[in-house]
């Protein structure tokens, strides 16, 4: 059974998880030049860490805080309907409870849930484990 998952990278790099292509390092290479091409020296590891955030921004399809925001708002209201049967009210999401919820979702952690299959999340942070190798050692 071939298995298919693919995730966005900066600079448009799609890759399938399950099946990273031999060039893989070369590509991240690349990609990070291009990235981090012009830069002064002293500003390297800036972009180095910020082109990882990039990568796990992108992994948790954040890039746009106003639609992560609504996504969680979303996610919130369906589960909320799904398990109560009930609609939230609008001042549900001013509690305090819901904030934390948004600012725990928020921080996007490299070890996160990026799918809900166990094994998509490995071969996610196995081939991100390989972005940021290629990045430092750049």
């Amino acid at each position: 059974m071939n298995k298919k998952f693919e995730v966005r990278l900066p600079l448009n790099i799609v890759v399938n998880v399950f099946n990273v292509p031999d060039d893989f390092e070369e590509t991240i290479k690349e990609a990070f030049g291009k990235y981090t091409g012009g830069t002064a020296d002293e500003y390297t590891y800036y972009d180095k860490l910020h082109f990882i955030d990039r990568c796990r921004a992108s992994l948790y399809h954040a890039e746009d805080s106003e639609v992560a925001v609504m996504d969680l708002v979303t996610k919130n209201f369906e589960e909320s309907l799904e398990s109560d049967w009930e609609i939230k009210d609008k001042g549900d999401f001013y509690s305090l409870d819901f904030m934390v919820a948004c600012f725990d979702a928020g921080r996007t952690n490299l070890d996160g849930n990026y799918s809900n299959d166990l094994h998509v999340n490995e071969a996610i942070m196995k081939m991100l484990i390989r972005v940021i190798k290629v990045v430092i050692d750049y």
